[in-house]
């Protein structure tokens, strides 16, 4: 096993691939390091950023030179949180009505499911992905237009608003229900109750 040279040991001009000039410091009381270069390089404005040195890379390329001078040299930098790179505000596009409404006019329902009414569900009453799979006919108050969801975020359950405009098809889609159900009586097949709510 070989050993790796530490600073000042070997000749200078080694193939080591260790430059002991680059961590000489001052004769400063402070000890600070004359040369930052490789941390002063990182958070330069006018260097172009690599696609592999996004500013959580900096920073950590940062913080390893951070961890070396104090930890290893033993001369921790001092007001260097300068240097430090700043990541840029993230925009967040939100669709416009025109986009959503074609979003919700191109779904199509697939072997007879409701997707469609499944995913104006997800938007109009704000729902997530699994919440409007999990409904019962004893969730949905048409006479209050509200949908009660059970065991949601955190085990909770929550009342959220029903569109009048999805009135109409969740009614149906109701007798569907209802009608399986009856069916499913008739032919013996056991019902599924999730978490045991009778």
């Amino acid at each position: 096993m070989e050993r790796v040279a530490k600073p000042g040991e070997g000749e200078q001009g080694a193939d080591t691939g260790f430059d002991p000039c680059r961590f000489r410091t001052d004769p400063q009381p402070h000890g600070r390091p004359r040369r930052l270069c490789a941390a002063g390089n990182l958070a330069r404005p006018e260097r172009r950023i690599d696609v592999a040195e996004r500013p959580r890379s900096q920073n950590q390329a940062f913080n390893a030179i951070l961890f070396f001078y104090k930890d290893v040299l033993g001369h921790p930098l001092q007001g260097v949180d300068a240097l430090r790179v700043t990541r840029p505000p993230h925009m967040r596009h939100a669709p416009s009505i025109g986009e959503t409404q074609a979003l919700l006019h191109a779904i199509r329902n697939v072997g007879g499911y409701p997707t469609n009414l499944i995913a104006r569900m997800l938007y109009g009453c704000g729902l997530r992905v699994s919440e409007p799979l999990n409904l019962r006919i004893k969730d949905v108050d048409f006479q209050q237009s509200r949908l009660c969801i059970r065991g949601a975020k955190g085990g909770k359950d929550r009342m959220v608003a029903l569109p009048a405009t999805l009135v109409p098809e969740i009614r149906q889609q109701v007798n569907v229900a209802r009608a399986m159900w009856e069916r499913d009586q008739q032919d013996k097949i056991p019902l599924m109750l999730p978490q045991g709510l009778a």
